[in-house]
């Protein structure tokens, strides 16, 4: 959920998010788990709203001062950026299913 609150509601829209830095990758202990999918479709939607209505050529609105002076260009390349990003975490995810099933690559059973 972090990723799209930070990159699109934050780094797009420049509305300065909490929960960015090492606590706001986590989830609040308190949230019951069977909560956690519909929180995240909820940033999903807010974040789609967010892609509709910005021109994909417009520039980032704020920027965290965690990147010095490193920025992406504009909408495109920011969701260029976040698509690399969970396809990087699934991969991650991926791999531990391998140690864990002994599975690998697509054949899974």
């Amino acid at each position: 959920m972090d990723v799209e609150r930070f990159w699109f509601r934050q780094t797009v829209t420049g509305k300065v998010v909490d929960g960015r830095g090492t606590a706001g990758w986590n989830v609040d202990p308190a949230t019951p788990p069977e909560e956690i999918p519909a929180l995240y479709r909820q940033e999903i939607k807010r974040s789609d709203e967010i892609i509709r209505a910005t021109p994909l050529d417009e520039a980032a609105r704020h920027w965290s001062d965690e990147f010095g002076s490193w920025r992406l260009p504009d909408l495109r390349a920011i969701r260029l950026h976040v698509i690399a990003e969970r396809a990087c975490h699934a991969g991650h995810l991926d791999a531990a299913r391998e140690h864990i099933d002994g599975n690998t690559g697509l054949i899974l059973g």
